[in-house]
């Protein structure tokens, strides 16, 4: 990746650092030898993760406009990788005019890790950074305002695919290995012939830290791609593959996923208010969602893609370790 002679940053705060997506972000700036700051509310889960790393750790609301201010004070740069629980899908706003504000406030610039949402609903692939941004879902329009928002503010905006992968906690593909290895029937949300994309989290650290690297990122959104397309159907093959490489007590798959459509989600959000809260974009997942990133690339240089293959056998062998810590508990 050709970001050596772009901009440099002295001090980088992560927004969200305890999350998939700043952990990959964090990592990776440290790699760099970039002074960071994690940036999380809970000081237990900072100091769970970063407790041997060379970082500041600071814990902070970033939907309090003055905490949020005191994170960025000092930082050349903000990595924004806050997400928020479906229930509370609307505090994305707030958390990004609270952002936009403390950019403003230290001087520094700002990257927003969003999501593919915020294009849905998704009329024509693969999505490029213009692709037609109207309609949709109240969250998808929420996440579309947190973008504007930021975007107006002057930082780079990165919509990712779907993510798995090692430190995820939620996660279709992540969820079904979990399923698997309890031997139990994977749930998937949509269709499994219909052609996805999706991102392997340890991937994600490195393109993102480059294009912070290039004044020609900023005020403009740029697409993330993963490993190109693959339908649901296939994934669920490769984790039974893995899972009976592994040699788990689980079935590796003898069991079919069960679709969950957008009717089943509502029912089940009768008693759930995160399935109530999913239902309104569960219809996305009816529909192909491929990411075309040739305009990152040109900026960039490429970058590493973990395959599918690699990426399930990896997660599932993580998630199981994780499964028999749990058990030895």
């Amino acid at each position: 990746m050709n970001d050596e002679k772009g901009l440099q940053f002295d001090k980088a705060a992560v927004f969200g650092a305890t999350g998939c997506t700043g952990l990959a972000i964090a990592s990776h700036l440290v790699k760099r030898g970039v002074a960071v700051r994690v940036v999380s509310r809970s000081d237990a889960n900072l100091a769970r993760l970063y407790g041997q790393w060379d970082v500041e750790r600071m814990s902070a609301e970033v939907l309090d406009r003055e905490q949020a201010k005191r994170a960025a004070d000092g930082c050349d740069i903000v990595f924004h990788c806050v997400g928020m629980p479906m229930d509370r899908y609307g505090d994305h706003v707030r958390a990004g005019k609270n952002t936009a504000g403390a950019m403003k406030s230290s001087g520094a610039r700002g990257v927003l890790i969003s999501g593919y949402w915020s294009y849905a609903p998704i009329r024509r692939t693969p999505i490029v950074e213009d692709s037609r941004q109207t309609g949709g879902s109240v969250k998808s329009k929420q996440r579309r305002e947190q973008e504007e928002i930021l975007l107006a503010a002057g930082a780079a905006v990165l919509p990712l695919p779907d993510f798995y992968g090692p430190t995820v906690e939620k996660s279709f593909i992540n969820g079904a290995i979990k399923s698997r290895l309890a031997g139990e029937r994977p749930l998937w949300p949509g269709r499994l012939d219909v052609e996805r994309e999706f991102i392997y989290m340890p991937d994600v650290g490195a393109p993102v830290v480059a294009l912070a690297h290039h004044e020609a990122a900023f005020g403009a959104r740029w697409i993330l791609g993963g490993a190109g397309a693959v339908t649901p159907a296939k994934l669920l093959a490769m984790i039974k593959k893995a899972l009976c490489m592994m040699r788990t007590n689980s079935d590796g798959g003898a069991k079919r996923a069960k679709v969950v459509g957008p009717m089943r989600w509502r029912l089940k959000g009768l008693r759930d208010k995160n399935a109530r809260a999913f239902s309104e974009v569960a219809p996305i997942y009816n529909s192909p969602a491929i990411f075309d990133d040739s305009r990152l690339r040109k900026l960039i240089g490429d970058y590493n893609v973990t395959t599918y293959e690699e990426g399930v056998r990896v997660t599932a062998a993580w998630l199981g370790q994780q499964s028999q810590k749990d058990q030895d508990e």
